[in-house]
């Protein structure tokens, strides 16, 4: 089994020498625990630590948390040599000139063109934009290929079966011996697919999107199906990847726990 999508070209990184000047503890806050792009949500940050890591990109002192004890630091016992700031190196820019990304004695051309994964427009290309496939490994063929996902906007449209731009990175399934594969989607629905044909079997929509491999475990003979959605779902232009729109407001997130039919 297998997810797949269309991605092409690549971008360089932006600096993150003053990145901490550019952004706020909320943005930050955000970013971290909900995750952005190819970073996935790293919920066991405490809003403390979150302030550290600001002023550490450069981004000023720790801002005071409201359940701070106190207004002001506490010194410490003893002599004190000094306090207060540390002087910071001098801003740098945020990234090089275009002459300072060709070597010296290369000239820089009049008009350069930039290409990111291709998935900034993703309307341009026809669904399924993602798919879940499952192979024959005794004859090296596709068994069946079917979309992973629905699409929110097209499926306003009266569209079925697209799939979701950036619907498979990060998503994870689980095949069981009993002939069912549950895979999530980037549009926050787990599914559970049929090993043989690769119809659908059931669906649950989760209250936020996920990202990472579900778990399974059993506890007296009863099979659990556990999985994270703590992400905003992602759709088309509305994506936070894609810097265009607005990304779905953020839900009420957590770990979901399924309880598998015993057979009789």
């Amino acid at each position: 089994m297998c997810h797949g999508e269309d991605r092409s070209g690549s971008s360089a990184a932006p600096s993150l020498l003053t990145i901490g000047r550019q952004i706020g503890f909320p943005q930050l806050r955000r970013t971290i625990l909900y995750g952005n792009g190819r970073m996935p949500p790293i919920g066991h940050i405490s809003d403390e630590q979150v302030g550290e890591i600001l002023a550490f990109l450069g981004g000023g002192p720790r801002p005071r948390l409201r359940n701070d004890p106190a207004a002001a630091p506490v010194m410490p016992a003893g002599p004190v040599v000094a306090s207060g700031g540390v002087p910071r190196p001098e801003a740098q820019p945020n990234s090089p000139t275009l002459e300072q990304r060709y070597p010296e004695g290369v000239d820089v051309p009049a008009q350069r063109y930039f290409t990111d994964y291709g998935l900034g427009y993703p309307y341009l290309l026809a669904p399924p934009w993602s798919t879940i496939m499952a192979y024959d490994l005794n004859t090296g063929t596709i068994m069946w290929k079917k979309p992973l996902g629905q699409d929110r906007d097209v499926a306003k449209a009266g569209g079925k079966g697209t799939g979701v731009p950036r619907g498979s990175q990060r998503q994870g399934m689980i095949v069981t011996s009993t002939g069912i594969v549950f895979s999530t989607g980037r549009d926050g629905v787990l599914y559970a697919f049929d090993a043989d044909n690769g119809e659908v079997l059931w669906s649950a929509e989760l209250p936020m999107g996920t990202e990472g491999l579900p778990a399974a475990f059993r506890v007296k003979g009863r099979t659990y199906l556990v999985v994270n959605a703590t992400t905003p779902r992602t759709w088309g232009l509305n994506s936070r990847e894609s810097g265009i729109g607005s990304p779905e407001p953020l839900g009420k997130g957590g770990y979901v726990v399924f309880s598998l039919p015993v057979k009789d």
